[in-house]
């Protein structure tokens, strides 16, 4: 084998290894941003719990479980009810005549 074939065998061997390493990074950090979803729907859906507990407001069908939140759905949720809330704190603003 010649030097030129032993240094292009170690360049590839050397590539595949650091593709091999990158990869490895992607997959562990993909399960961490997945496992910091889950909690954030969970988190997002417990308090939408609480707050639909304090207003008497009847709690959203959805299609998440406690063992596979869907953090899309725990999203449009939150944002359903923060519009919701602004909306009432509008009515409520304009409501009371001006100072």
């Amino acid at each position: 084998m010649s030097l030129t074939e032993t240094m292009l065998l170690g360049a590839v061997t050397a590539l595949s290894g650091a593709v091999g390493v990158l990869w490895r990074a992607l997959v562990l950090a993909r399960r961490e941003a997945d496992r910091d979803r889950r909690e954030a729907s969970r988190l997002i859906f417990a308090l939408l719990g609480l707050r639909n507990g304090k207003t008497g407001e009847k709690i959203p069908p959805t299609a998440s479980t406690p063992d596979r939140p869907l953090f899309g759905e725990a999203q449009q949720h939150a944002i359903r009810a923060l519009n919701g809330d602004t909306e009432r704190l509008l009515r409520e603003y304009l409501s009371v005549p001006p100072t």
